[in-house]
Parts: C-alpha cells; structure tokens; sequence
C-alpha cells in the first residue's frame, strides 16, 4: 500500500471520519487494517532505534524492561495504546542501560521514560491517547509518592509533569538528543520505497498476464473467473465500470484485467476458493457433510420407515397365517371324513 494512502487512512481513521458520514464497513476494515500495518512498522523501527534485542509480547497494557539486557516486555505494537507502551519500555532500555542512570530515583525513571515515549510519538507523527498521557502523569506521581515515602529528594520537573504543569516536549537534558539513531525520516522513504517495488513487481506481472489472455478487452464488461471466485476478491464500485475493476486483497492492487484462470495467479498457488464455491464442489461432488437439520430429517425418515418396514412384516405374516389357517383346517376335515370310510 502506498505511504500516502497509508498515512491518509490512518489519518481518517484516527480523526473518525470514517464512519460517520457514508463509511462502508469495508472502508472502516480497510482503515484498520492500514493503522495496524503503520503502527507495526513503526514498532518496528522504536525498537530498532533503542536497539532492542529481544521482545516478549503479550497483550496486558503494561510492560518491563531489563535495563542493559535490550530485552523488554511489552505489547506487539498494533494500536497506539500499546505503541505507546512499547516506546515507553524502549526508553528504559535508551536511557537506563548505564550504571549511573540506573541508580537514579524510580520517579525520576519513569518520567524520562514517558517524557521519551511522547516524542518517539511527536517523531513518528503520531498523537498519544489520551489514556496513555493521563495514565503517565498518574504512574510517575505514584513513584513519586513510593519515593517521598522512602526519604528520597523529589525531582521538581517529575513533580510538575505528574501535576500536569509541565510539557514532555520541554527540554530535558537526560532525554534530549535521544535516541542517537532516529528512524522516523527514513521510514515513510522505506514505505514508499517498498510500495514503489511492489507496484512495479505487480505492473509487470500483470502485464505478462494480460499477454497471455486471447483478445482481453471482450472479457471487461464480464464476471471474472477466476478472481470472482476467489477468498480474495472484492467488488471494486470505481472507476469506469462497476465490472471493469476489481480489488485483489492478496495481491492489493486494482486491476482492469481480472485473472480469467487460476493458473494465472502465480501458477494457482495464490488463488483461494471462496467459501461458497468450496461448498458448492463438495455438494457436487458428494463430499459436504449433512447439517444439523438435515441429520435430523435423516433420523426421523429413518425411524418412521422402520416403523413402516415392521408394521407391513407384521401385517404380512397375519395375512399369510389367515391364508394358511383354512387351508389347514380343510387337511384336517378331509382326513377326517377319510377315516370315517
């Protein structure tokens, strides 16, 4: 996905105005999909930047950092609230990994931490939530209060940040300066970079796609074959034509020549049936499993033809017994008489 179209879904997503006016849940998913994508690539460069070494993840809004390790724990990334917190880890790691920083008071700590995250996120041009910064300003002033009670001298700019009188854009020499490798220039040139290629890379594939399709503008007014079938394929209303385009979430590309054969979507290993159609061959094929309703029908048609099966035995024995019965009756007379004479 281009960085511009990234950023700008981001952007709509984040300032909700998707969704309020004429927002399709495909454009809310879209949405998503692309902040999930940002916030993972910029995860990716925090940690780059502090020079993270190792991350357990879990999902809990919290973490730790094991100070001179490189290793911490924290969320994956993918929302802002655990960006957040997986920057503000990453600060421990920047800026707590000597022993004279170490030593420093837990209140002192932690407001450089959260001071680092805020401007990891003013670097990544992203807006903290505002859980996390009320969430910060509590957590440093709840050190703060653990470290008055132990006896320690209270910093006075973790005191008014805590407060809410103090910026965590302000200077602050131990934070200033840091990290000494920023990522955050270098990263929308990697995106656009990499969306450039992919672009390329599709172009190019497509191309020797339609090169392969016999007379290819007859078939854009017609159902794809192949992509309509697909997992992947979504019904793109743009353009020139609602048939004329359709949108390849595998590939994420719009084209104008759908792929008429699977084969032609990298030789059929890309190309995935679509619930429906895998349905669909299996109740041709003979191979679906009966549902619920229809197990049940079976049972019942089953118990009544048995119930009709012996109810017709019986009435056939009682027929032939009532057939048998004179027949007997008749040896028995004629025998009988015979004795007689």
């Amino acid at each position: 996905m281009p960085a511009s179209t990234v950023g700008n879904a981001v952007a709509d997503y984040r300032n909700g105005s998707l969704g309020k006016a004429k927002a399709t849940g495909a454009e809310l998913k879209a949405a998503r999909e692309a902040a999930r994508e940002r916030y993972a690539a910029i995860a990716d460069a925090i940690k780059r930047e502090a020079g993270i070494k190792k991350h357990y993840r879990h999902k809990v809004i919290g973490g730790l950092a094991w100070t001179g390790t490189g290793k911490i724990l924290a969320p994956e990334g993918i929302t802002r609230r655990q960006l957040y917190v997986l920057a503000h880890e990453c600060g421990h790691i920047v800026l707590h990994s000597t022993p004279a920083s170490l030593a420093k008071p837990g209140h002192v700590k932690e407001h450089e931490a959260e001071t680092y995250a805020h401007r990891a996120f003013k670097r990544y041009d992203l807006e903290v939530p505002e859980k996390s910064a009320r969430w910060a300003r509590l957590y440093v002033g709840q050190w703060i209060a653990k470290d008055a009670d132990a006896g320690i001298a209270i910093c006075a700019q973790a005191a008014d940040f805590a407060l809410g009188k103090r910026s965590p854009y302000e200077a602050l020499p131990s934070v200033d300066g840091l990290p000494s490798h920023d990522f955050s220039k270098s990263l929308d040139r990697f995106v656009a970079k990499g969306s450039r290629l992919v672009a390329a890379q599709e172009s190019e594939a497509m191309a020797n796609e339609i090169g392969r399709i016999p007379n290819p503008q007859s078939r854009l007014s017609e159902l794809p074959n192949a992509c309509g079938t697909c997992l992947y394929f979504e019904q793109y209303s743009g353009g020139i034509s609602h048939q004329a385009y359709h949108d390849c979430k595998a590939h994420g590309t719009k084209a104008v020549i759908a792929r008429t054969s699977h084969s032609l979507c990298n030789h059929g290993v890309d190309w995935r049936p679509h619930a429906d159609q895998v349905r669909e061959l299996q109740k041709a094929l003979g191979l679906s499993k009966p549902g619920f309703w229809s197990r049940v029908g079976s049972v019942l048609i089953e118990r009544f033809s048995s119930r009709n099966r012996g109810a017709a035995n019986q009435s056939d024995q009682n027929n032939s017994t009532q057939i048998q019965k004179p027949r007997s009756v008749v040896q028995i007379e004629d025998q009988s008489k015979r004795h007689k004479r």
